[in-house]
């Protein structure tokens, strides 16, 4: 059985396995010099903002200049998020809705092999592979950026740099949680075929579930895995203050700068008043006849002593993080092939 379950996913896995090897092969190439570029910096040294920040401009200002590093970053990104979907497309879907399409569910099932070993194999024979693939690309994806990912997360700010590993969509990219949701995406594929039996329709549907699953974890769902930290600190703007967004739409004001907090997600940025209550007074008249010039504007909000509220997730516990979303993928994971194999025991072979 193991070996019919191999000659059925050889064509799909060889394709998926040089697609992984593509990427692959540019992190090994490139990964010395991205160390190389970090330890010249001293960074893995340096220890507060005044030696932190200089050194980890110039080593952004380094990567950015080399538009390959670039390219390899956000593909490797994309390619983790991709990778779900692909094995939920063409090795989860097509796995019963095409032999119900077919007809060969009818020969397979007439066999001593029963509805429940058929399908035990099958979700073992690709959850182990879609395990292996999307491990051994996530794992060099994560040590390729090490030395980006350890640069962000130091103290001196965010501008210039690239997100730190607990960014929303960089999250999902590193350690252990990318290869959860690639058994996740296959599993939903699996389900699809079996509850649609069609191809077109189930790969449909394993897309859209897959697109909003992963969606709506990052946005609804991963903050709450621990209570959220707050920091306050005070608003001061100027010309020369780097990431300042200022609006003003008739009375009312928005501004913000960036608040830095080394490693963290912050995912909640408030405005307050020197005691805490939310800012909701009109902006100041110099704001609001405001001119080319905004000396006097930012001379007006600062004159206010605002302070900015932020809620964040500390960087230390990316790690804890990582473990409860891998968790919640692999326990969604086991309620599908659950739901795969009460389903098998009562459909028909059409």
């Amino acid at each position: 059985m193991m070996w019919l379950a191999w000659r059925q996913f050889r064509t799909a896995a060889l394709t998926m396995s040089a697609l992984t090897l593509a990427i692959l092969l540019p992190l090994a190439a490139t990964g010395p010099h991205l160390n190389h570029l970090f330890t010249t910096q001293h960074l893995n040294h340096c220890g507060t903002p005044q030696t932190c920040t200089p050194a980890r401009e110039a080593f952004f200002t380094a990567i950015k200049a080399d538009t390959s590093i670039l390219v390899i970053y956000f593909t490797a990104i994309v390619m983790l998020y991709l990778l779900p979907a692909l094995l939920g497309l063409f090795w989860g879907a097509p796995l019963a809705s095409r032999e119900t399409e077919t007809g060969t569910l009818r020969l397979a099932w007439t066999q001593s092999v029963t509805r429940h070993r058929w399908l035990t194999v099958k979700l073992a024979a690709g959850a182990t592979a879609a395990t292996i693939l999307t491990g051994l690309l996530s794992w060099a994806v994560t040590w390729w950026s090490t030395p980006i990912d350890q640069a962000a997360h130091l103290a001196g700010g965010e501008q210039g740099a690239l997100p730190n590993h607990f960014n929303p969509v960089v999250f999902g990219a590193r350690g252990i949680a990318p290869v959860a949701v690639a058994v996740f995406g296959y599993l939903i594929g699996v389900t699809a075929g079996l509850l649609l039996r069609r191809t077109l329709p189930a790969l449909a549907a394993t897309l859209v579930v897959l697109a909003a699953v992963q969606i709506a974890v990052p946005v609804a769902v991963r903050q709450h895995y621990a209570a959220p930290e707050r920091t306050s600190v005070p608003l001061i703007v100027d010309a020369h203050h780097p990431g300042l967004e200022l609006s003003v739409d008739g009375p009312t004001l928005h501004v913000q700068t960036p608040v830095d907090v080394p490693g963290a997600w912050v995912f909640s940025v408030h405005l307050t008043d020197a005691t805490g209550a939310p800012f909701h007074a009109p902006a100041p008249q110099a704001c609001q006849t405001m001119t080319d010039d905004p000396t006097a504007c930012f001379a007006a909000i600062n004159a206010l002593h605002l302070r900015q509220t932020a809620d964040y997730q500390p960087g230390t516990r990316f790690a804890q993080f990582q473990a409860e979303e891998t968790a919640l993928y692999l326990l969604l994971s086991l309620a599908l092939a659950g739901v795969c194999l009460r389903r098998v025991r009562t459909m028909a072979p059409a």
